[in-house]
């Protein structure tokens, strides 16, 4: 009597956290090729990461094999895209006719299409282009609106100038649940671009119904139109650049974010210049109805306005709270460092290496009096109020399981650093 198969006697479940250990330890490969059935029940997770390359898109091997498709979950762009097809060329319904039998680089957009469509399981698509060269917009078009997809991710430039929306865009995106865009956080100057600002608000206009996590940069995040399109299933916004864009908003964060009422964390991590620093989020004296995140859980800031009224409204749901500097000053003073070997510091943004002192730290704190806070994250100069700050932390958290410091003392300071045990005491 021939012996059963034990991987039979397991349900798909177990198979798929079996699966799933052996790929991560670089071993399934190996098992799907001892038999038929064992290699037909872990493709899903064999090519469940795929990659394509954005240099030879419409080529035959620019895709994986088409025999894969049905198992892809996630696929990477790599590398730019090249020429775009022209915007008069994708209005047009005869040149559109003619591209579905050509094979030249001006059809891969509708190839991309095509493609995505046939690939039923997914769910999410990465472009990863180091050289920040940019998307086309019809490809932008072509992969937001495929059905299925419900993640998207840009590392990289998200826009390109020769190729920009029509003044009326077209399309219709699918419910894309999570955007981010992730620019190189240290590009030189500029910074951002008007088009690219113009790219951004389309996409979110479209996409605002639906999504549930969104990234971009301050640079170029529409805040004008953030403030009136609804955001009904929106649970975590971050936001993260220079000051420049927020500090010539025409409304203060409280009101441009006010739409978001579900919000469970919300990130700001905004760079510093010498000539620009982000004001309160809800300045003193301006008159607000209610706080607009009644459910949030994390808080990230990295400024600190003893007077923002944000702080003494935050809700009883708050479990982190998280008071620093961004980039980490020492990450930035190594990045400036590293710039100026090479160079460039006439490109250089006007970064300020600075944090919240832990007198203003400490005026904060007091305004909060969530005594539910389990998590906090302080990144300060020290100033007198250093050690009252800690006692203040101590007494007023009980709850308080995690607590990271990075504390930055001033050139020439050689006192005696208080160890974590005397901190405990205090």
């Amino acid at each position: 009597m021939e012996a059963q198969n034990p991987f039979r006697i397991l349900n798909d479940d177990c198979l798929v956290l079996l699966y799933g250990i052996l790929i991560f330890q670089g071993d399934l490969k190996a098992l799907s090729c001892t038999c038929k059935w064992i290699r037909q029940s872990c493709l899903n997770v064999l090519f469940e990461r795929c990659y394509a390359l954005a240099t030879e898109l419409g080529k035959p091997r620019s895709l994986p094999p088409p025999s894969i498709w049905p198992h892809i979950r996630s696929l990477t762009f790599l590398g730019y895209f090249k020429r775009p097809l022209l915007q008069e060329e994708w209005d047009s319904s005869d040149a559109l006719d003619n591209m579905i039998h050509a094979s030249d680089e001006s059809c891969h957009e509708v190839f991309l299409a095509s493609a995505l469509g046939s690939m039923p399981r997914l769910y999410k698509v990465i472009f990863l282009d180091k050289r920040e060269l940019g998307i086309p917009w019809p490809i932008l078009d072509a992969v937001l609106s495929t059905p299925h997809l419900r993640v998207v991710e840009v590392r990289g430039r998200l826009y390109r100038p020769q190729s920009l929306p029509p003044k009326k865009p077209r399309f219709q995106p699918a419910p894309i649940t999570t955007f981010a865009y992730y620019p190189n956080d240290f590009r030189l100057s500029p910074r951002s671009h008007s088009s690219e600002k113009r790219v951004l608000a389309v996409l979110l206009e479209r996409l605002s119904a639906t999504l549930e996590v969104l990234s971009i940069p301050s640079e170029c995040a529409p805040f004008a139109g953030m403030v009136r399109w609804n955001w009904p299933c929106l649970r975590e916004l971050y936001i993260r650049g220079d000051a420049h864009r927020l500090c010539r908003a025409h409304a203060p964060l409280i009101s441009i974010l006010s739409r978001m009422c579900l919000l469970r964390v919300l990130s700001l991590k905004i760079m510093h210049s010498f000539k620009y620093q982000p004001g309160p989020i809800w300045p003193s004296g301006y008159n607000f109805s209610r706080f607009p995140w009644p459910e949030l859980e994390s808080f990230t800031v990295t400024w600190a306005h003893p007077d923002d009224q944000v702080f003494g409204h935050l809700p009883s749901s708050l479990r982190h709270l998280s008071i620093r500097a961004w980039p980490r000053l020492y990450t930035l003073t190594h990045k400036l460092e590293e710039l100026s070997m090479k160079a460039i510091v006439f490109n250089l943004p006007p970064w300020k290496l600075t944090a919240p002192s832990s007198s203003d730290t400490l005026q904060v704190l007091r305004r909060y009096h969530g005594v539910q806070l389990d998590r906090l994250e302080l990144e300060y100069l020290v100033d007198q109020d250093d050690i009252t700050m800690f006692r203040y932390i101590v007494t007023t958290y009980p709850l308080l399981r995690t607590l990271q410091v990075h504390r930055y003392r001033n050139e020439g300071d050689h006192s005696i650093v208080p160890a974590v045990s005397d901190i405990y005491l205090l």
